[in-house]
């Protein structure tokens, strides 16, 4: 079980719109609103780091 979560995670981290295949109902339901809630803060965070950049390239 714990080595299938890493799998899933890695493909998560790799990509947030990665297709899974999840071997049961009941892990589909744990894991895509984990994967969901994960990615949304990675994006959220990954937008604020663009910005800060694109702020300072313009400053400079």
């Amino acid at each position: 079980m714990s080595k299938r979560i890493l799998l899933y995670f890695i493909q998560v981290k790799k990509n947030c719109s990665a297709h899974i295949e999840y071997t049961s109902q009941d892990e589909q339901m744990l894991f895509s609103s984990l994967f969901s809630s994960f990615c949304s803060q990675t994006e959220m965070q990954w937008k604020a780091k663009n910005k800060t950049k694109a702020r300072m390239a313009s400053s400079a």
